[in-house]
């Protein structure tokens, strides 16, 4: 990414040390006044030369500043280099500073140039956390032989640098939705035609694919017949997103179970729009968001950014939102899935409301992690009463964050939850 503009002025402003050479000046008039001795001021006289003769050596010149990102989009803990190159009209010595909200890790934010035509500088920031980081802009900073006046100009517009959410495996998530779209994917519509799973057999037509024949049939009953399998298509994806009622909990437990609901649906995200399926967006945090199903690359840019936005907070109830958003936004059993860690019953009675109509999946990152005190105990019976609860009427997965997804998915089928 490039950004460069033209360099607009600021104005010149006196720095802290000519604001001193004037506060000696008036204080020197003003004891001459109260002493009615005049003597004083001629000391005012040479201060006052010197503010005035530097006032006029100001160095002035036309720099303008490209910047260039090596990538807008990276992923937390990685390091971005950005280039800047700076070129100016004239001779001059100019002092650039670039502000950055991202901490810079080799280089620094500002540089002092003895710019004599075209120069080039660099450094490299780093993406500590999952959020949007600012560049710029770009300020050049003229100043006299004493450092009395400065003059600052923008030289470059701000630029932004994203650090997506982490991706992990979501191996062991299945989609179960009745309602299929007629393109090819990964969710059986429980018809025959091409898949995977088996089916059933019938006679051979022409046309058919030898690798389909099912030998041991033929010989047995004598004819040629051929395997089906269900069919797999796409379908429409509604993922769930709740950051709020997180306040009960310490602040690194609601930073690790926000980080890890957030990178749970982006990479469930980007494994459905691969796989063709339309996938929507409801978050609920600081600042609650939805987004209508689509799909495609852009699709994909637009989720990613609402779900890096997404911090914890206590905004309005999310059952709300969810029994008016999801028939706007799902059609009639088509799959939502929840992503909650479960502290709020109000979420439970909206997924047994949503749940004859959808095909509801509740994945559900556990907070918990057994050293607490009474009220934590408490909070996690509740929580582990809701799971029992819901399991009966839609698919729960109780999850540890950072552990597998697939092993976690495959303990609750274990328990009857599937």
């Amino acid at each position: 990414m490039s950004s460069t503009r033209s360099p607009s002025r600021k104005g010149c402003r006196p720095t802290a040390k000519a604001l001193l050479y004037v506060a000696l000046i008036l204080a020197l008039i003003t004891s001459a006044i109260l002493m009615r001795d005049f003597r004083p001021i001629a000391l005012t006289v040479p201060a006052a030369l010197m503010v005035g003769f530097s006032s006029l050596f100001t160095q002035r010149a036309s720099v303008k500043v490209s910047r260039v990102v090596e990538r807008t989009r990276a992923m937390p803990g990685e390091r971005v280099k950005v280039r800047l190159e700076v070129a100016s009209d004239k001779p001059c010595l100019v002092e650039l500073r670039e502000p950055s909200t991202a901490p810079i890790v080799r280089g620094g934010s500002t540089f002092l140039l003895n710019l004599r035509g075209r120069a080039s500088l660099e450094y490299e920031f780093l993406l500590p956390k999952r959020g949007f980081y600012q560049l710029g802009p770009t300020l050049a900073v003229f100043s006299d032989a004493l450092g009395l006046f400065v003059e600052e100009s923008v030289a470059s517009d701000p630029g932004e640098v994203v650090a997506l959410p982490k991706l992990m495996s979501t191996k062991g998530i299945k989609l179960a939705a009745s309602y299929t779209g007629v393109w090819p994917g990964e969710v059986a519509s429980r018809r025959s035609g091409r898949g995977y799973e088996f089916y059933g057999v019938r006679e051979y037509a022409p046309g058919d694919e030898l690798r389909r024949v099912n030998w041991r049939a033929s010989a047995r009953l004598g004819k040629l017949l051929v395997n089906e399998q269900v069919e797999e298509r796409v379908t429409d994806v509604l993922l769930v997103v709740d950051a709020g009622l997180l306040g009960v909990l310490d602040p690194a437990t609601v930073e690790e179970v926000v980080e890890a609901e957030v990178s749970l649906a982006a990479s469930l995200a980007l494994s459905l729009l691969r796989s063709g399926n339309r996938v929507g967006l409801v978050t609920r945090g600081r600042e609650s968001s939805w987004v209508r199903p689509g799909f495609g690359r852009r699709h994909l840019d637009r989720v990613l950014y609402e779900l890096t936005r997404l911090e914890a907070g206590e905004p309005a109830p999310l059952d709300y939102a969810l029994n008016m958003l999801a028939p706007y936004l799902l059609k009639p059993n088509a799959e939502l899935i929840v992503i909650s860690p479960l502290l709020d019953s109000n979420i439970a009675i909206s997924i047994f409301n949503l749940a004859p109509k959808y095909s509801v999946l509740v994945i559900s990152p556990n907070p918990f992690k057994g050293d607490g005190g009474a009220a934590q105990r408490i909070l996690e019976v509740e929580r582990t009463s809701l799971i029992v609860k819901l399991s009966g009427v839609c698919r729960v997965v109780d999850w540890a964050p950072g552990a597998l997804l697939l092993k976690a998915s495959r303990r609750r089928a274990l328990r009857g939850g599937w």
